[in-house]
């Protein structure tokens, strides 16, 4: 057991002692990027305005694009250092990436059952509201021919009552009049 402690302390420390002279090549090497970048961007300090030095110019840009990439790679050498710890901090943030897919196509799937779903209840509710809305108009029209019918039954009969039955009891008049109604 002393010994896995002993092993893990010394690899802390020597992670510490190796991100200690990271830190100090990091601090020392700023300056030097620096000053490379002012002395190549010191070169384009005059804006270009003559003619007759067009090639001088193309020249001095290349030289400063050249001295831009020497500086690229001068700072590559101190972050390639990190490329390896950056890639493995990333393992973690990764292994996202298919777990969201399996949930979010799942989630997906889920969604468009729901959708199906709810297609079918909402046709079958517009075909129940369909079917009200024949039924409450068959009994509107019905109940209008109805109404028309008595109406027209009724009518006849007091023209009949009115024009052709001579003045009798009510009594006498009722049973035949109910007669008449049958048979129109």
């Amino acid at each position: 057991m002393s010994t896995e402690v002993a092993t893990k302390s010394f690899t802390i420390e020597e992670k510490k002692r190796s991100w200690s002279n990271f830190a100090v090549l990091l601090h020392n090497s700023e300056p030097q990027l620096q000053a490379m970048k002012e002395k190549a961007l010191a070169k384009l300090k005059d804006t270009p305005y003559d003619m007759a030095k067009i090639a001088q110019y193309e020249s001095l840009l290349a030289e400063v694009k050249k001295d831009q990439k020497d500086l690229i790679e001068a700072r590559k050498v101190i972050t390639l250092r990190l490329d390896s710890v950056s890639a493995r901090l990333m393992v973690p943030e990764k292994e996202f990436i298919p777990a969201i897919s399996v949930y979010e196509t799942a989630l997906l799937l889920l969604k468009k059952s729901k959708q199906a779903a709810d297609l079918v209840i909402k046709a079958k509710a517009d075909e129940v509201a369909r079917v009200r809305e024949v039924f409450a108009n068959s009994i509107s029209q019905q109940h209008a021919a109805f109404q028309t019918l008595i109406a027209t039954k009724v009518m006849a009969c007091y023209e009949r009552c009115l024009t052709k039955v001579p003045p009798v009891s009510v009594e006498e008049l009722y049973p035949a009049t109910m007669e008449k109604m049958r048979g129109i």
